[in-house]
């Protein structure tokens, strides 16, 4: 995996090249003065990248290699020597080369070593190494070179998160010292090698993304997205190695019950994602050992039904719970009836009926329900009454009526309402106007609604925005609409029974920022009522007879303005 590229430190005469120089000490002989050898370096540090590192750590430290090498053996002179007659004069050059690796591999939770040779000649001496300034949870182990070795391991303790640096190097002879700064790097590498380090590599090979936290020891995994990978037939047993994990994404995967065991070890799982899996019941048991669980989304796991949410009995912690287009029914309710710290839940699509909702009633903490597409009428919204703090409340495809929004009045928090495609005429939108926070209204695809029930949504003064696409609304309807003046966003698509005599009410909602007319029957001189829209940026014109010379002279008027046809 890694280049083991070696690095010298070369130690040599002359001495001439040294800025930094000691007076040299007297010969043992006494007399003569010694020829020092001079420090030199020879080193590159190219610090090669592994093919897959997870680099460990965000700040790296230096500590300093101390290098004292005792030459006592070093080949030199005490004292003028005469040349042996017929013998060439001769200046013995001692040197020593030390040789270190150019990258050491360390590897998290364990220890680490790497080599120091002595390339010697002449210098036959013993080389001592010490090792300084390491962190405090870090030891070293630095033999000496022998006179008889060439050769030593320096071994650190595991957790080393570092970059290793030689700074000082000190060489002592027999008959002298010299000493001079150097500035080499003696680079490790930092590379996991452990089982979380193996579980990223293999799930990354499936189309996994992953996200760090720098700020734990070891840069621990928290999150892990395998959305829209596909994981039907994937052994995700390397999950269980992302002991840190916070964050699982497996939606739109077709994972099952197999693909889910792995969860078990994971005990600080705050959100979990299997929207569209294979899920069973039983494959979600390992759910119940996932106590810091605090958002859990199932939409449109078919599979799941009222004993999958046996594990979850316990989960105080759980905030989020989304079981929409599940097989969960009246009886499922009775395990989440105890989740008294949940905040968001989503049942539509679900099997429950007016009878389960009385579960619900003590789930005080609720501030979003959605219950679209669920056959519920007028009396099971009695028994959500109790739920003051509901602020997101969505009953789109259900079978309200106009007496059953008289319930709705006490929730005075609520900001978003969803009313769509339910049999209201419009006469209950009068008994709204005590939701004075009310800010989102859906009636979309209320064919019922009547230009006299539009009436009562005047009171709605607050509303920013507000879809009627799809229902019964005529030009008298349209209307009522004049007094909404923080009205931003409207959308009237596929409003079939507009006129021209009806657009002309869109000119006074000069807050309008943004809104659709797709299938409507909209023509180019109705367009010059939208002039005066300031604020408009977006306007979808699909499916309508509006030309080009039409648009031509709206953008005219709007020249910020964004068309879409």
């Amino acid at each position: 995996m890694f280049n083991r590229m070696m690095h010298d430190i070369v130690f040599q005469g002359p001495v001439n090249s040294l800025e930094n120089t000691v007076p040299a000490c007297a010969s043992q002989g006494g007399g003569g003065d010694w020829q020092r050898p001079a420090a030199s370096v020879i080193m590159t540090l190219p610090v090669p990248r592994p093919r897959s590192p997870i680099m460990l750590g965000t700040k790296w430290i230096f500590p300093a290699l101390l290098l004292a090498c005792l030459l006592a053996g070093c080949k030199g002179r005490s004292g003028p020597v005469a040349n042996v007659p017929g013998d060439p004069p001769t200046q013995e050059k001692p040197s020593l080369k030390l040789r270190l690796p150019a990258n050491v591999k360390v590897v998290a939770g364990r220890s680490v070593s790497f080599e120091i040779e002595a390339l010697r000649n002449g210098c036959q001496g013993s080389v001592v190494l010490t090792l300084d300034d390491l962190p405090s949870q870090i030891r070293a182990s630095v033999p000496a070179i022998h006179a008889s070795e060439n050769k030593t391991t320096i071994g650190l303790s595991a957790e080393l998160n570092s970059i290793a640096s030689v700074q000082i190097v000190r060489v002592t002879a027999r008959l002298g010292e010299i000493q001079t700064q150097t500035d080499l790097r003696l680079a490790t590498v930092l590379v996991d090698e452990t089982r979380q380090a193996q579980a990223v590599e293999y799930l990354a090979g499936l189309g996994g993304r992953f996200t760090y936290d720098p700020q734990l020891p070891g840069r621990p995994v928290v999150a892990a997205d395998l959305g829209g990978c596909r994981l039907a037939q994937a052994d995700l047993t390397p999950l269980a190695d992302l002991a840190q994990l916070r964050v699982l994404e497996l939606q739109n995967t077709g994972v099952g019950d197999a693909g889910l065991k792995p969860l078990a070890s994971l005990p600080h799982l705050q959100v979990l994602r299997l929207d569209g899996s294979r899920v069973t019941d039983a494959g979600l048991k390992p759910l119940e050992n996932l106590k810091q669980l605090q958002e859990l989304y199932l939409p449109d796991c078919t599979q799941v039904g009222d004993l999958g949410l046996l594990p979850l009995a316990g989960h105080q912690n759980l905030v989020c719970l989304d079981l929409a287009g599940t097989q969960v029914s009246d009886a499922g309710l009775a395990f989440v009836k105890h989740l008294q710290g949940l905040q968001l839940l989503s049942l539509r699509g679900t099997r429950v009926s007016d009878l389960g909702l009385a579960t619900l009633r003590d789930l005080k903490a609720l501030v979003s329900l959605r219950l679209g597409d669920l056959p519920i009428s007028d009396s099971g919204l009695a028994h959500l009454q109790p739920l003051v703090k509901l602020r997101w409340l969505y009953l789109g495809g259900t079978r309200i009526s106009d007496a059953g929004l008289e319930k709705l009045r006490t929730f005075k928090e609520l900001s978003e309402l969803d009313l769509g495609r339910t049999g209201i005429t419009g006469q209950g939108l009068s008994k709204l106007g005590d939701l004075e926070r009310l800010q989102t209204l859906s009636l979309a695809g209320c064919s019922r609604l009547t230009a006299a029930g539009m009436a009562g949504i005047r009171d709605l003064t607050l509303l920013q925005r507000l879809d009627l696409s799809g229902s019964a609304l005529d030009d008298r309807g349209l209307s009522e609409l004049k007094d909404l003046i923080y009205l931003n966003r409207l959308r009237l698509d596929g409003c079939q029974n507009l006129t021209s005599a009806g657009w002309v009410h869109l000119k006074g909602l000069i807050r309008l920022e943004w809104l659709s007319l797709r299938r409507t029957s909209i023509q180019d001189n109705d367009l010059n009522h939208l002039g005066g829209l300031q604020r408009l940026r977006f306007l979808d014109l699909t499916g309508t007879p509006v030309t080009s010379r039409g648009l031509t002279a709206l953008t005219r008027s709007l020249p910020r303005l964004d068309v879409v046809r």
